[in-house]
């Protein structure tokens, strides 16, 4: 497996708010660390990101970046955006 391989394998957006059992973790069963735009660390877990903050709250619909890491070790850095539908 490749790193582009992997890279097409990462979602770029995500609907945390409709919890509808749809695209509403990202990366579940992966270890992550988030970033909000100003560079602080928001949330970190070892089962994919629920789209909340480290005191439990939503975050806000933006874009955020990330660290992952995959099964095979590799460290993976990107952006992620929330979308809220109305």
């Amino acid at each position: 497996v490749t790193e582009v391989d992997v890279l097409q394998q990462i979602p770029t957006a995500f609907t945390p708010y409709t919890r509808d059992g749809l695209n509403d973790v990202f990366m579940e069963r992966h270890k992550v660390v988030i970033f909000d735009r100003y560079g602080q660390k928001i949330f970190q877990g070892n089962d994919g990101w629920p789209g909340t903050t480290r005191k439990g709250a939503m975050a806000d619909p933006a874009v955020y970046y990330y660290e992952l890491v995959m099964g095979n070790g590799l460290i993976v850095r990107g952006t992620i955006e929330i979308v809220k539908l109305d």
